[in-house]
């Protein structure tokens, strides 16, 4: 890593899992203000919340690449608030590699020169602009040969051009991990993504001082738990509370019964961070 470090220039902190490892990142950020921080978007998020402890008022670094999560628009205001003033979005997959980037417009361009991107509905193609099931086909790996395969995301491929000028097609409406699906107290499926963009209000709203992450593990279909991560391990002020118990309520069902656990530290998964949850 150390090598690989130098010839890339650059400063590698593999995670962050420990006060150390933060505390090593954010030095770094703010002595040597690099041009690019790349990462995880709620690893960048994270350090973002910590840059606001700390009281920096602007980005400090032009650029901030994001990737191997799905991005949230809460989390891209807080990184280009106080992290990169340009966030710049990617779509991957380990099997084949590069799928999307995002371009100066904002919009995700499919790497047509690297993977054929379709959108199925079931056991076929969907109509143009559907939204529905990625499908993959590699165009660079003949050794290993991956036709119309099935990642687990959604997505849609909308008809019109993007105003950038490029030809490649935009993927628009990302939804990762297909299977993240919830079911609420009328029995109705919901996917997890639903909590967390709910989020961009509770974070952008001063009640939510001191919050670093927050995530919603479903226990049963009426009964949850909400852990919050902040600074102090006390119990919240109420308001906090009926606003994130209003979250799952208002998707879920008002039957569900809240519980709101604070910590120091909400530990990640497999090297992501999933804001939501069915807890076995």
């Amino acid at each position: 890593r150390p090598f690989r470090d130098l010839l890339l220039d650059q400063s590698c902190v593999p995670n962050l899992d420990t006060p150390e490892a933060i505390e090593t990142a954010i030095r770094f950020i703010i002595e040597h203000k690099p041009p690019i921080v790349s990462g995880p978007p709620s690893a960048l998020f994270y350090l973002a919340r910590c840059l606001r402890e700390r009281g920096v008022e602007s980005p400090l670094a032009p650029f901030a690449r994001v990737g191997g999560e799905q991005l949230f628009p809460f989390q891209r205001t807080e990184i280009e608030t106080f992290l990169g003033a340009r966030t710049i979005n990617s779509y991957g997959c380990t099997e084949i590699g590069a799928l999307a980037a995002e371009c100066v417009a904002g919009s995700m361009h499919v790497c047509a020169d690297h993977v054929h991107l379709e959108i199925f509905d079931g056991a076929s193609p969907a109509k143009t602009g559907e939204f529905g099931d990625i499908v993959l086909t590699g165009l660079h790996n003949p050794a290993m040969p991956l036709v119309r395969y099935r990642v687990g995301d959604r997505g849609r491929l909308p008809p019109e051009r993007c105003r950038c000028g490029l030809p490649h097609p935009v993927l628009a409406d990302l939804q990762a991990r297909v299977s993240d699906t919830l079911r609420a107290t009328d029995g109705t499926l919901h996917h997890g993504s639903e909590l967390a963009e709910k989020l961009g209000n509770f974070f952008g709203d001063p009640v939510s001082d001191g919050v670093r992450q927050v995530r919603f593990d479903q226990i049963d279909t009426h009964t949850w738990e909400i852990w919050v991560e902040t600074l102090s391990e006390g119990r919240l002020c109420a308001a906090m509370n009926d606003y994130l118990a209003g979250i799952v309520r208002q998707i879920f069902g008002t039957e569900c019964q809240v519980k709101i656990r604070v910590t120091g530290r909400i530990q990640r998964e497999g090297g992501k961070y999933y804001y939501y949850r069915v807890k076995k």
